[in-house]
């Protein structure tokens, strides 16, 4: 009896730690669906996924960064912006304020892809700058480049299945080691 009693006891720890982990794997992946190239407003600050190289060696495509409200843009600060033409017209661009000019409509700005020889053709006023670059999420970039190889995927959708098999081989275990016997003899 003792002994049933502590079994139950150990698969009840090992599938409550088996459904944390799996509780905790399936929010991580709710998180990580929430981060894209487009940006999203994630507890009040922007978070993307860098798009492309035009910002290496200081952001590379597929990197995953954090962005400020824009309360004033100096030249050097990165600042993200709609692309209003061009290749990626419509899409969002991280590059780099280069200078401030004055001008009759006010001050504009000029950015640069810091991998570019040139600036850009538009310049952009301060009211089109949708954020300010804060911070580059290393760890977070590393996984979700991890989580787009082969082998990221199939960690992806073979570890809940792990902690599937393995409940149910628990249930399978316990079940069988609890099961009481009937000696022929006992029956009536």
């Amino acid at each position: 009896m003792r002994k049933s009693a502590g079994l139950y006891r150990a698969y009840s720890v090992a599938l409550g730690v088996i459904a944390l982990v799996a509780v905790a794997f399936l929010i991580g992946v709710i998180l990580l669906s929430v981060v894209s190239y487009a940006p999203k407003n994630v507890f009040g600050t922007t978070v993307l996924r860098v798009e492309s190289g035009s910002m290496a060696p200081f952001l590379d495509a597929g990197d995953v960064v954090l962005c400020d409200e824009a309360e004033s843009v100096a030249t050097g600060d990165v600042v993200l912006f709609r692309a209003a033409s061009g290749v990626y017209a419509g899409r969002y661009v991280l590059h780099r304020v280069v200078a401030k000019e004055d001008t009759e409509k006010g001050v504009v700005l000029v950015t640069k892809g810091d991998a570019s020889d040139s600036a850009d053709t538009r310049k952009l006023s301060e009211d089109d700058v949708v954020a300010k670059f804060r911070k580059k999420l290393t760890v977070l970039t590393a996984f979700m480049n991890f989580r787009d190889t082969p082998a990221g995927k199939g960690v992806m959708f073979g570890l809940p299945s792990v902690f599937a098999a393995v409940a149910v081989a628990l249930e399978i275990a316990f079940a069988s080691r609890g099961r009481v016997r009937v000696k022929n003899s006992d029956r009536t």
